[in-house]
């Protein structure tokens, strides 16, 4: 798979991972804020790694966003998926700024994040693109961070 973002004039980011991709979830306790470290070690063994993945993508999308990468500190931008349908999360020094970010599964094997900051609202629409066959909207299930 590939994924692509375009933006103007926003910083974003973005990141894909395969949910039966191996994860090794003890790499949270390293990387990750404590609290999502707990989420995920409180799952079922079999679930560990899926749960990894989102929190990993989120993440992974905001260091790309933030320029830095994961030099920025993984453990510097906090997550709650514990709400259905929402992404909580704290920016560096507890600071809630102008970032927003979307989760949803391109095919039903996948994860992907989306963190942008600007000063405007971001809208994303998913594309399904076969170069020079067809190009259509995918109508697909998205969580986001509250809205400003």
């Amino acid at each position: 798979m590939v994924i692509s973002a375009l933006g103007i004039d926003r910083d974003l980011g973005i990141d894909l991972e395969a949910l039966d991709r191996a994860a090794d979830p003890d790499i949270a306790r390293r990387f990750f804020f404590p609290a999502e470290t707990r989420c995920i070690m409180a799952l079922p063994g079999p679930d560990r790694g899926a749960m990894f993945l989102k929190y990993w993508t989120l993440k992974e999308a905001w260091a790309k966003a933030d320029g830095r990468g994961i030099a920025a500190g993984l453990d510097r931008m906090v997550f709650d998926l514990s709400c259905p349908g929402r992404i909580g999360w704290v920016g560096p020094d507890n600071a809630i700024s102008d970032w927003q970010f979307f989760q949803f599964s391109p095919v039903p094997a996948a994860v992907a994040a989306v963190g942008t900051k600007g000063e405007r609202p971001a809208v994303v629409t998913v594309y399904e693109c076969i170069p020079f066959r067809f190009v259509k909207v995918l109508g697909i299930d998205m969580i986001s961070s509250d809205p400003r």
